[in-house]
């Protein structure tokens, strides 16, 4: 019996500490684009799980984890998932927060950092977006 609670101790430690990526749709080549864009430095811990929220994700500062809702994302676009994706890489990666400006004149925002920002907005402004997110180093959490 000791020796069963061993193993699996040692199995789940071990699943835990891994920096191996879950299996997550779109999240490898997201990271790809943002590499391209500028260095991401340390990402966070990734989990891919139902939420109670209807919200496709959010990143949680204290645990340093980006939660993706496995419910609600086999239901978006491709494009939705990435623009998801890198707003949480935004917040975890370079700790960016919310910016709620209106920038252009279609009525997109300032940055990819909006709280909720439609899909248009992101395929329209894509370069712009990658570039503000690494540029901009003024805007980070505290």
């Amino acid at each position: 019996m000791i020796r069963i609670f061993a193993i699996i101790l040692m199995l789940t430690s071990c699943a835990h500490q891994s920096p191996e990526l879950p299996d997550i749709p779109e999240l490898k080549r997201t990271i790809e684009i943002l590499k391209k864009a500028g260095d991401i430095g340390k990402l966070p811990h990734f989990i891919y799980a139902p939420l109670k929220k209807d919200s496709a994700g959010y990143y949680n500062r204290i645990e340093d984890t980006i939660h993706i809702n496995s419910r609600i994302w086999p239901l978006l676009t491709i494009r939705q998932q990435r623009m998801v994706l890198i707003h949480e890489i935004g917040h975890g990666a370079l700790k960016r927060p919310h910016l709620n400006t209106i920038k252009f004149e279609d009525g997109c925002p300032e940055s990819i950092m909006l709280y909720n920002i439609a899909a248009k907005c992101y395929t329209d402004h894509k370069e712009y977006y990658l570039n503000e997110l690494f540029e901009d180093k003024g805007r980070i959490y505290e």
